[in-house]
């Protein structure tokens, strides 16, 4: 696990207040443990509540420095210890108080409903909560701006952006198989380096703008890239022959799944919100960004790279 990478669960989950506890079981400065369910990521996230002095505050129970569980930490002077390396969160808004972590705790609103302790995820800077109201001003604007801009036979979005998650899962798979000192695993590995760069950068620059009015996810998004960004990073700077290499290489594998099946399962399927030709003509401006990133690339050697990926060979 890489230093300097924020390792905390940042799920949007829950969206809406949930209840998660009895009031009556939490003690006084005794973290504790609960959690919630995320549907995209298909997974529980662990949220750490923390009654101090008439109030119960929560924080994402994942350390953000390298992952340590926090409802095993302790209080200290209103901030929230980490158990493992000694970081400090505000109670009140999950702030580094002391280091070594650099990255605030996910946050959460609560309230107290008859006896039970209630959680909402909180709005990160950059966050908009979406309403009905603004789904349907997105729409209405996404189908005053393609009328009649739809180009013949696109794909939509989603389907181009899932194939490419296919071929990024394909040349993971590919370099785990190689033998540590086969020479051309630095070549695989530098393609996968460069399609993974390329992918962040067309979502960042078509996908997500377009998708952001209809889809809470985004911000989270953009979050995910910085960090694989950094993950990346790290796996280039180690030899493709050491262990090290590939403890990082599976860590950035399940990250890089973890990030793209989220998307799959959640943001894919908002994106539908903004009608059927407006997710046509996205294809078409992703599809022509992808060619023309890769066209100081051996394009040809590229094509023949991807249907041997696809078909499995």
């Amino acid at each position: 696990m890489s230093i300097g990478v924020d390792q905390a669960d940042r799920s949007p989950e829950p969206r809406s207040f949930q209840p998660v506890i009895a009031l009556a079981v939490l003690e006084e400065d005794r973290p504790h443990r609960v959690e919630v369910w995320d549907e995209a990521a298909r997974a529980m996230t662990g949220i750490v509540l923390v009654r101090h002095r008439g109030q119960v505050h929560a924080m994402g129970s994942r350390c953000s420095h390298m992952g340590g569980p926090l409802d095993e930490g302790w209080v200290q002077n209103g901030g929230l210890v980490c158990p493992w390396h000694g970081s400090r969160f505000c109670l009140a808004t999950g702030q580094v108080l002391d280091g070594p972590s650099t990255s605030p705790q996910p946050g959460y609103d609560v309230r107290v409903r008859e006896g039970q302790v209630e959680v909402r995820r909180r709005l990160e800077p950059g966050d908009e909560a979406l309403t009905p109201e603004k789904i349907s001003a997105a729409q209405d604007a996404v189908e005053a701006r393609v009328a009649g801009h739809v180009p013949a036979k696109a794909r939509k979005a989603d389907e181009v952006l899932f194939e490419h998650h296919q071929i990024l899962r394909r040349l993971f798979e590919t370099v785990e198989a190689m033998h540590p000192d086969e020479p051309e695993r630095r070549d695989m590995m530098r393609l996968l380096a460069a399609e993974l760069e390329i992918h962040e950068h067309v979502e960042d620059e078509i996908f997500y703008p377009a998708v952001r009015p209809v889809s809470e996810d985004v911000p989270a998004a953009h979050a995910a890239h910085q960090q694989l960004a950094d993950m990346l990073a790290l796996a280039l700077r180690l030899g493709p022959s050491t262990p090290a290499f590939e403890e990082q290489l599976r860590a950035l594998h399940q990250a890089v799944d973890h990030h793209a099946s989220s998307e799959e399962q959640s943001m894919f399927k908002e994106a539908q919100r903004l009608g059927d030709a407006r997710l046509r003509q996205l294809g078409a401006e992703i599809e022509a960004m992808l060619d023309h990133e890769r066209e100081s690339r051996a394009r040809q050697a590229y094509r023949a790279l991807k249907i041997r990926l696809l078909e499995g060979g």
